[in-house]
C-alpha cells in the first residue's frame, strides 16, 4: 500500500467516522473479528465502532477531532490527533459538569 493510501485511512477513520461521524465507514474500515479486550461489550468488528462512536457522541455531542501530525508508511501510520467536545452527558458515575 502506497504512503498516501495509509495516510488517506487515517484520515477517514479520524476526521470522517469519528467526528462527522460517518458510521458507514466502519463497515468499510474495520475488520468483522474486531473486539479488543478493553471494551466490555458483546459486540465486534464494525458494530462495536458504531456503538463506540455513538457513545462518545451522546457524551460529548460537539465531538471533534483534528489531526495535528500524521506519518504513513507502507502499512501503518502514526497519527497525533486532539479531540475536543462539551460534556453534557454522564459517563459512569461521571456526572456533566453543572454551569
Amino acid at each position: 500500500m502506497k504512503i498516501e493510501e495509509t495516510e488517506s485511512i487515517a484520515k477517514k477513520w479520524i476526521i470522517d467516522m469519528w467526528s462527522k461521524p460517518d458510521l458507514s465507514l466502519a463497515d468499510i474500515l474495520v475488520d468483522s473479528n474486531y473486539k479488543p479486550e478493553w471494551i466490555y461489550t458483546d459486540k465486534k468488528g464494525p458494530e462495536l465502532i458504531k456503538h463506540e462512536i455513538l457513545h462518545f457522541h451522546s457524551i460529548f455531542p460537539d465531538l471533534k477531532h483534528e489531526i495535528i501530525e500524521i506519518k504513513g508508511e507502507e502499512n501503518k501510520v502514526w497519527v497525533r490527533y486532539k479531540a475536543t467536545g462539551t460534556h453534557k452527558g454522564q459517563v459512569g458515575v461521571f456526572n456533566p459538569p453543572i454551569k
